[in-house]
């Protein structure tokens, strides 16, 4: 059953790009929400013959656009281009093509070698941009080897999909959200599950035991880390059960596979309902995305993968989470509107973001007693990295603005419906039952039924 999640996508659009280029900070005008419905299934579901306590699945994703709304995936939008900005991480490929004049060339159709472009929601997210023609045809010898050093690079990043059937229309593609290794548009899994059944140890129910039949992360850690440990062990759930008897003073962590990493919720209150149950309230920290502060739990997440404006490989500021060793491509990962984030990067900004914490926040309302998520809403910004590039001074003037650049944000929904709250109502209605069904049926009850409560990435 995938019905309680809404994934609302809200794009800045760049309402002042000809004055970025002339040095101006960027006004960004956030559309209104583009909504879909995740669909989320469980398959090849088993229980494992060992005398191990665990289960092991695959997930298939797959999303459905809700067009009862005003907006339409065919609406224009104006972003900064994700392309170049990935390209110009890729130094030494992207000076061979301007050093040849191969730009024009390789970069078709026309207008993708601006630092603006102008797009449409569907190709952003999902369809993705067509950005080089997938065989040298035409293209002569210089140029056709620098596209296939392109071509080759790009494949090992997992928001650009290559399509060649042999002929001169396939182009290679980048998309914001369609991760080739995923594929939800295209239904595929998006990798194997082996998690803690609970029966032996109920506390540990729905706890990732291994990923791909492996019980490490290897994505993130670096020698000089404090305790790379935080980056390489898998913690919590899949975020579609927890335990039962869930307590105030425990953390409830989520582990998921688009960012690389598990993600941690701390208590804040047990007193909020939610259509007249009672939950308690587990919010991110303010400290999620802090790989510059020498804090022992964050400090491996440092990776260095993606140059900064001035093209230092270092530690972004507090609040900003570089994606590139996980996804391949330079995407930075916030919080929306820099919420929590260093003042830097709210005031790179000039008019459209403000951060709120209630807007903004990550948060998780559960019902204690059966695991059961009633309300939860998770958050994240994905940016871009703005910066001049010498060798392109056409391209990028030497005036530009440059820094931490929004592309968009998103917010996913969960909310029990009402059969749901009917259920657990009937439940607690005896003594009897609140001992012996939230005890076992309940639990078994909601573990089917929330293969689709979920957070997208944590």
């Amino acid at each position: 059953i995938a019905f309680c999640v809404k994934l609302q996508y809200k794009i800045f659009n760049v309402t002042n790009a000809d004055d970025v280029l002339t040095g101006s900070k960027p006004d960004l005008s956030e559309t209104r929400p583009y909504t879909y419905k995740l669909n989320i299934k469980r398959e090849n579901i088993r229980s494992d013959d060992s005398e191990e306590d665990s289960v092991t699945y695959s997930r298939k994703l797959t999303f459905d656009f809700d067009a009862s709304g005003n907006n339409t995936e065919n609406d224009k939008i104006r972003v900064i281009n994700p392309l170049l900005m990935s390209l110009f991480q890729m130094t030494s490929v992207i000076e061979r093509i301007a050093a040849v004049g191969c730009f024009d060339k390789i970069l078709t159709p026309a207008g993708l070698d601006e630092i603006f472009l102008d797009t449409t929601v569907k190709e952003l997210l999902w369809d993705g941009i067509k950005f080089a023609k997938a065989n040298e045809e035409g293209l002569g010898v210089a140029c056709g080897i620098i596209r296939n050093t392109l071509i080759t690079r790009a494949n090992k990043i997992r928001v650009i999909e290559v399509e060649n059937n042999g002929t001169t229309e396939e182009y290679a593609k980048i998309s914001i959200l369609n991760f080739k290794t995923s594929n939800y548009l295209k239904e595929s899994p998006d990798g194997i599950y082996t998690i803690n059944r609970g029966i032996d140890n109920m506390t540990a129910l729905g706890n990732v035991m291994r990923w791909n039949h492996d019980s490490k992360l290897r994505t993130f850690g670096h020698a000089s880390a404090t305790n790379n440990e935080t980056c390489q062990t898998i913690r919590g759930t899949d975020a579609t059960i927890f335990h039962p008897g869930i307590k105030e003073n425990e953390d409830l962590w989520v582990y998921n596979t688009d960012i690389c990493r598990t993600i941690k919720l701390g208590y804040v209150n047990s007193n909020e309902t939610y259509k007249g149950i009672t939950g308690i309230r587990f919010e991110a920290s303010k400290r999620i995305f802090r790989p510059s502060t020498l804090l022992e739990e964050n400090d491996c997440y440092c990776s260095k993968a993606t140059t900064d404006e001035t093209g230092t490989a270092r530690c972004y500021l507090d609040g900003v989470f570089d994606l590139k060793p996980c996804i391949g491509a330079a995407i930075l990962l916030s919080q929306p509107h820099f919420l929590n984030a260093d003042a830097k990067y709210l005031n790179n900004t000039g008019q459209g973001l403000q951060p709120d914490h209630d807007k903004h926040g990550i948060y998780l309302l559960i019902e204690p007693n059966t695991g059961t998520p009633l309300e939860a809403m998770k958050r994240v910004q994905l940016n871009s990295v703005l910066k001049k590039q010498s060798f392109l001074s056409s391209l990028t003037p030497q005036e530009m603005h440059e820094g931490v650049f929004p592309i968009l944000w998103l917010e996913e929904g969960v909310q029990l419906p009402q059969n749901l709250i009917d259920l657990l109502n009937d439940m607690y209605s005896t003594p009897v039952k609140i001992a012996t069904a939230c005890k076992y049926a309940l639990i078994a009850t909601f573990a089917a039924l929330f293969t689709g409560c979920m957070f997208l990435y944590f």
